[in-house]
């Protein structure tokens, strides 16, 4: 659902928007924690646009195990690459170990952590179960990968090959549908608040989803299965869509986001996926 929209891409950085005086999730005043600031896009992947005092400890905590998965899984080798920003400057590795097999002979290399050979493996799983006429609490459909892989131009030197020695280079690790899904959830909700302001749409299942207390994420979220674009020409690193959907789903009247991260990387021909997420809806008073 994501082809041929008219929407302008918006640049998910460089701002920080008031908060609520209330949690954005759970509409609580934080008690005697306070409310924290929220990032639309996580501080791990360079994200630098803040909602002030808006999160609970308690929805920070139901959030975490999310952002972490994209900055701990899907994104961990591409961010040693870039050199994003970390929370933990002191347990970031400066060498990483790669394994190799060289003329069917496994062996171990090591590089520095931004000459490391790696893969990063997106999910896929097709259009949200809103546009598929899914019930609400189908499960995720088989979930496939947009993988992007990187390797150092001079990596025959480092590895000490001649002529054309074929040689390959091992990945391995786990991404989660539902916990990236739940992420991108966020960013969108998050983009959502500062448009139109935390009261200002129906939230619908988007605050259970992203804390992960509503197993709907199937439904709202989706990541369609085919090639993605051309990256954007700009140099903007996260890009957002808001798009109107009214004329689209009969007599409802719904919003949906569109999410790309690192909008401008991977490929010539095919960048980084772009995710739907269905973010809310007028209220009910807006007609």
């Amino acid at each position: 659902m994501t082809d041929n929209i008219d929407s302008s891409w918006e640049d998910v950085q460089g701002h920080r928007y008031p908060g609520y005086g209330e949690c954005i999730y759970c509409g609580s005043n934080g008690g005697s924690d306070g409310l924290r600031d929220e990032h639309i896009i996580p501080l791990s992947l360079n994200g630098d646009a803040v909602i002030e005092k808006a999160s609970c400890t308690i929805c920070e905590k139901s959030i975490n195990p999310a952002d972490t998965h994209l900055a701990k899984s899907v994104y961990w080798h591409y961010r040693l690459h870039t050199g994003s920003k970390t929370r933990n400057p002191k347990g970031r590795p400066d060498t990483l170990t790669a394994d190799i097999e060289i003329g069917g002979e496994q062996t171990k290399k090591e590089f520095a952590a931004k000459e490391f050979p790696f893969s990063t493996a997106l999910p896929i799983w097709g259009d949200a179960g809103f546009f598929r006429g899914e019930s609400i609490d189908a499960p995720f459909p088989e979930t496939f990968f947009h993988i992007y892989h990187w390797m150092p131009p001079d990596i025959r030197e480092k590895l000490g090959l001649s002529g054309d020695e074929h040689f390959k280079v091992w990945s391995s690790g786990r991404v989660s549908a539902e916990l990236f899904a739940r992420a991108i959830a966020k960013i969108a909700y998050c983009h959502m608040v500062v448009r139109h302001g935390l009261h200002g749409f129906r939230r619908l299942a988007l605050p259970g989803i992203i804390l992960g207390k509503s197993r709907a994420a199937p439904y709202f979220v989706g990541g369609p299965l085919h090639l993605p674009p051309q990256p954007l020409g700009s140099k903007a690193l996260h890009m957002v869509q808001h798009v109107d959907l009214a004329s689209k789903a009969g007599p409802l009247k719904l919003y949906m986001i569109n999410v790309r991260l690192f909008a401008s990387s991977a490929h010539k021909e095919h960048g980084m996926p772009i995710y739907h997420v269905i973010a809310g809806a007028p209220r009910r008073s807006d007609g």
